[in-house]
């Protein structure tokens, strides 16, 4: 049976069109490294999925930022919050900790290195 699916997988062939390249261009890498660089990138420390939605309004009021702060599920309890400028980003630093549903949220500014281990 193994040996049946090994058979099968290697007989796949892509496709002319799944064969072309994919090429990613730089021409908005300068924007997209200067929002980064607004960034926070958050953990809650805890295993359960959370509510977004109220995540989203709790911290947006809490840190009186509206529509100036964006925040974005990057991966399984890991956000980021884009901030609308640097004094906003260091008042949220500064006047941590900061936790949701009695879970704490670490946080910690993006670096070009910065993996999931956050």
């Amino acid at each position: 049976m193994d040996q049946e699916v090994v058979n099968i997988l290697n007989s796949l062939k892509l496709t002319k069109e799944e064969e072309e390249d994919i090429v990613i261009g730089s021409s908005n890498s300068t924007g997209i490294l200067k929002e980064c660089s607004l960034s926070l990138f958050g953990r809650l420390l805890s295993d359960r999925h959370q509510n977004l939605r109220a995540l989203k309004n709790i911290l947006k009021a809490a840190w009186k930022m509206g529509s100036d702060l964006r925040i974005v599920e990057v991966g399984n309890n890991i956000f980021q919050f884009k901030f609308g400028s640097r004094c906003q980003l260091e008042w949220v630093e500064k006047n941590g900790p900061w936790n949701f549903e009695n879970n704490l949220l670490f946080l910690c500014r993006w670096r070009k290195d910065l993996g999931t281990a956050i």
